[in-house]
């Protein structure tokens, strides 16, 4: 009996010892997210000079604890000398090189522009072609531009040099994109493909999503769904993110189908889970929304929501950045807390289109509530500008708040 019971307690250490590890894990990430709140707060919502340098050491703080989205901001801000930063080559690579290996597309972006301005021109195109493989469609540009140039053309070029001496999975998957999208030749659907499968029989787990793709919309080849989601499961199984969040788009979108849309719903949301766990930076997001939908229960689950998003935002996706700062306005599925709110939104403004005139409206909604005259006349500001961009709900605010006035200043004029 005594020996059963070392075995016992022998058996429930390693337990209790991954359970402290767990705590302190999360305990670690708590912190490194108030500091990064911290870093917000002080760059977006207060920005003098002594609380820019305030920030930057929140933000370094911050990454150095593994907050992801920290991380892409300090990278970017040592990149461009932002916020009285020194222009800081190595600290910035690093950073960012830290946040893309997380997945972050703008860190992708940012790395690819450090090496491209080092005169890494290879490099940078194949870490431009990682960011587009990644979902960010800027680097197409980017991509264009340096192969239009005499040193660009010969990239191709390169690229058959290396897969030659190398047979690197990675070199045959960007040479099947080059003859995909034509970038050094003419676009040659049955050459893509070619290449493409032969790096899925290296282990390429972004050809497997690439290909998949091409089977999916029928794209050079038959369509065929079935074979689609087996090479997104493959790419999903090589640690491609992109491979399960393609196999949970298809699902999220068989809603209609009759009987099957609680199952389609259930079967989205375990590979967005998958997705979520390999780093997606929109898969968190999109948990967060079938949440609120009541895909579970058939009813809204807002805590969990608001965690999903709270992930996602970490992450540095701005929609989830836009869903938790709302969550926080609103008081949904977190305390309500106004600061953190104009945090969140705060973070948004530097976006473009719809982003950036959603966080300007709800930084007005926040400002019009106070009884300060001069932080009213900010809100007010923000709200036109969110009503000039077309947001409604901005207008209709803006009358509430400040009907009698903008009779006025109509008279007046």
């Amino acid at each position: 009996n005594a020996f059963i019971l070392l075995r016992v307690i022998r058996s429930i250490k390693p337990m209790h010892t991954k359970q402290e590890k767990d705590g302190a894990e999360y305990q670690k990430q708590l912190h490194a997210r108030d500091l990064y709140e911290k870093g917000i707060r002080l760059s977006m919502v207060k920005p003098n000079k002594p609380n820019l340098k305030k920030a930057v050491a929140y933000f370094t703080q911050a990454a150095d604890l593994g907050h992801i989205n920290a991380n892409f901001i300090i990278g970017d801000a040592f990149c461009k000398g932002k916020w009285h930063t020194e222009l800081e080559y190595t600290d910035a690579l690093k950073y960012l090189d830290t946040a893309a290996n997380h997945n972050h597309p703008e860190a992708m972006i940012g790395f690819a522009d450090m090496h491209h301005k080092s005169g890494n021109l290879f490099e940078s195109l194949d870490k431009y072609f990682l960011a587009l493989t990644h979902g960010n469609q800027s680097a197409i540009d980017r991509i264009q531009k340096l192969i239009d140039n005499p040193i660009g053309q010969n990239y191709l070029s390169n690229l058959f040099e290396r897969e030659e001496k190398t047979q690197e999975p990675m070199v045959q998957f960007l040479i099947g994109r080059c003859y995909l999208h034509g970038f050094c030749t003419e676009p040659n659907l049955e050459r893509a493909i070619g290449w493409l499968k032969e790096a899925v029989r290296s282990n390429s787990a972004f050809a497997a999503h690439t290909l998949g793709y091409l089977y999916e919309t029928g794209n050079g080849v038959n369509k065929d769904i079935d074979m689609a989601i087996d090479l997104y499961k493959i790419a999903g199984e090589r640690g491609f993110s992109k491979g399960y969040l393609s196999i949970a788009i298809y699902f999220s979108q068989r809603i209609n189908e009759p009987h099957m849309a609680k199952t389609n719903l259930q079967t989205a949301f375990e590979y967005y889970k998958k997705a979520a766990e390999l780093g997606d930076l929109v898969a968190d997001n999109e948990m967060g929304i079938l949440h609120i939908q009541g895909f579970e229960f058939g009813f809204p689950n807002y805590a969990d929501a608001a965690a999903c998003f709270q992930v996602g935002a970490d992450k540095g996706n701005p929609d989830a950045i836009l869903n938790l700062a709302n969550c926080y306005y609103s008081g949904v599925g977190v305390q309500r807390d106004l600061m953190k709110a104009e945090n969140y939104f705060s973070l948004l403004l530097s976006h473009e289109g719809d982003l950036a005139a959603q966080a300007a409206y709800g930084l007005g909604a926040i400002y019009t509530q106070n009884i300060q005259k001069r932080i009213r006349k900010v809100g007010r500001s923000y709200l036109e500008a969110a009503a000039k961009a077309g947001i409604r709900d901005a207008k209709d605010l803006l009358n509430k708040s400040f009907g009698n006035k903008n009779k006025a200043k109509r008279k007046v004029a």
